[in-house]
């Protein structure tokens, strides 16, 4: 009977939380290339910084808020051949992020020079996907990224069926 008053007021809690910033939501970004990359690598570490660093500046959000996954090594074509490196970068950000085609445009740039000068990849061999996400589509840590959800984010709150 005293758990339930509880999840109540955390519950009050959590909708009276603010709203987050229209760029709240993590750039999610998936790196595929055609250049043999390993942990530890200082390509690698070039390459995820530089990218981070773009990702964060261009969507106006922390440099945590970036998450990038690499797959390195891929096998395929690019423009009908692989006989060069490519990379194929897929980056999923909230709706309302990177909106300006200005911040697309310097996005696109900073990620193919970091690309090319930290793993060689032409620029005509680098391509940027771009595709935007409402947050009721999102979810982290078992919460949906709407209001409700991101605001229990920020607090810890989690639903009786996640605190075990």
């Amino acid at each position: 009977p005293r758990a339930a008053p509880r999840r109540v007021a955390l519950r009050v809690h959590c909708l009276r939380a603010a709203r987050p910033p229209a760029a709240a939501p993590m750039p999610t970004v998936t790196l595929v290339t055609s250049v043999a990359l390993e942990r530890g690598d200082a390509k690698l570490a070039a390459v995820l910084d530089a990218l981070t660093a773009a990702f964060a500046d261009c969507a106006k959000v922390p440099r945590e808020y970036v998450h990038i996954h690499c797959v390195a090594g891929a096998l395929g074509t690019f423009g009908g051949s692989s006989d060069a490196p490519w990379a194929q970068l897929r980056a999923v950000v909230g709706a309302g992020q990177l909106q300006e085609r200005g911040a697309r445009e310097d996005l696109a740039f900073r990620a193919t020079k970091a690309l090319n000068e930290a793993l060689g990849v032409p620029s005509q061999r680098a391509q940027l996907m771009i595709e935007p996400v409402e947050l009721g589509n999102l979810a982290i840590g078992g919460n949906l990224l709407t209001s409700f959800g991101y605001a229990c984010l920020v607090s810890g709150w989690r639903a009786p069926s996640q605190t075990g």
